[in-house]
């Protein structure tokens, strides 16, 4: 369980994010939310979103998916241990700068991935090498860490993290399985990624994000069945504008049918928060 005193209102510790005012801040840390304030100062947003009951909830509607006490080889199921070891026996896992994956060949892992996503139907908006540099560069100036996965001079994985508030946010991990499969690059990089910050002094947990409002990764699955994460249910508390929340009523009994996923995000918003 985690607890923190509540913290003053303060617009700076929130965000827009595809149209929604989302807190900055980790999920534990309680806040006191004055909506009108935030509708005023963000003027693009159309609803507020934030987390109270922090691994406390009654309700197993929403839930951040963490990993926080015990972690090591002997804690994880032996099947994982294997592929663990088989990675980590062939490949070398180390933080790393941001220049090395860049010009390592990072890139190819993001469009491996991209293209295993496309083959199970998931596939967005593939970026270019421009952009996907970009982004890692600003991630890099907001202070988040890189780990990489290399066989021989190739890198063969990635992962991005970000420490703030006493926690670590697993931001993003890519592997390229085209080329190596047989080497389990996610198994050997979640683990490193895992050990590592929760062996960094003040790590309360790692946290790998709230349950899916489109549902359509099994990453969170993974976690938890390989590498012994698990859910902490959380209250979810959203303040629609008044013309969308009307929207999302009139939807919601046709939610079957619904396949625009911006759609099904708002439904589910609504439905988990209530």
């Amino acid at each position: 369980m985690f607890s923190i005193k509540c913290l003053v209102m303060n617009c700076s510790d929130w965000q827009v994010y595809k149209k929604g005012i989302i807190s900055k801040r980790a999920p534990h840390i309680p806040f006191k939310v004055e909506v009108d304030e935030l509708f005023k100062y963000f003027k693009g947003g159309c609803y507020v979103r934030w987390y109270s009951n922090f691994d406390e909830a009654e309700s197993e509607k929403f839930y951040f998916v963490i990993k926080d006490g015990d972690f090591s080889m002997n804690t994880i199921p032996s099947k994982t241990r294997n592929m663990v070891r088989r990675c980590i026996s062939e490949c070398v896992v180390q933080l790393v700068d941001l220049q090395r994956i860049i010009m390592g060949g990072g890139f190819e892992v993001y469009l491996s991935e991209c293209r295993r996503f496309n083959r199970k139907g998931f596939g967005g908006n593939v970026k270019s090498f421009e952009s996907w540099a970009r982004g890692m560069r600003n991630a890099a100036e907001r202070g988040e860490e890189f780990l990489g996965v290399f066989y021989g001079d190739a890198i063969i994985a990635y992962g991005v993290a970000k420490v703030y508030d006493g926690i670590v946010d697993l931001v993003t991990w890519k592997c390229n399985y085209e080329k190596y499969k047989n080497f389990y690059p996610s198994y050997g990089l979640v683990y490193k990624m895992t050990e590592y910050y929760l062996g960094k002094q003040g790590i309360k947990y790692l946290n790998d994000g709230n349950r899916s409002f489109t549902e359509h990764s099994y990453v969170q699955d993974f976690l938890i069945k390989k590498f012994g994460y698990r859910k902490a249910f959380t209250k979810l508390n959203v303040y629609f504008k008044w013309w969308l929340k009307l929207v999302i009523i009139l939807i919601v009994p046709f939610e079957k049918c619904v396949k625009n996923k911006v759609a099904l995000s708002f439904i589910r918003m609504y439905k988990w928060s209530r």
